[in-house]
């Protein structure tokens, strides 16, 4: 049985985060948001998704992001850096990618439904994330704030962005 208590607001994220970055994980685990709440702070954009951040220190970043359906981004990484995903509500699908010989190879391929995580890490970060059929709400935890991605093409030619 697990002994430790929900986490239920972003302000408990944060206390949580402040307190070791390392155990982010751990912290995902133990999420339980309620998603009208996050509903009502929405920003809908039909052609990219919409980031907002929503806390920012030089350990780490809080951000929540509104995907509609059928919004893919960019094939990127997170410059070195670990990111989470957390899923609100909605479906988010995400395909994972290794640079190999100046190539991209896809690795892995899974869906994120409400209530689940996913994290990529370091070097062997690059993704690509995409909304399915409904408004999808994700938490997003960049590790060690950053303001800058790299975007790849599909002949993995990499051109730095900054976010």
């Amino acid at each position: 049985m697990n002994n430790k208590r929900d986490i239920s607001t972003l302000d408990e994220i944060i206390d949580a985060l402040k307190n070791n970055t390392d155990n982010a994980e751990s912290i995902l685990d133990r999420v339980n948001l309620n998603v009208c709440a996050y509903h009502s702070l929405s920003d809908w954009d039909n052609d990219q998704h919409v980031r907002k951040s929503i806390y920012k220190c030089d350990e780490f970043e809080l951000a929540l992001l509104f995907w509609n359906p059928g919004i893919v981004s960019a094939i990127h990484d997170h410059n070195g850096e670990s990111g989470y995903i957390y899923v609100i509500d909605g479906s988010l699908k995400e395909d994972v990618y290794e640079l190999k010989n100046d190539s991209l190879i896809k690795t892995k391929t899974h869906v994120l439904n409400k209530g689940k995580w996913s994290r990529i890490s370091g070097n062997k970060g690059i993704h690509q994330v995409s909304s399915l059929v409904q408004k999808t709400i994700s938490l997003n935890i960049y590790v060690q704030s950053f303001n800058s991605i790299y975007v790849y093409d599909d002949k993995a030619n990499k051109e730095l962005e900054y976010v």
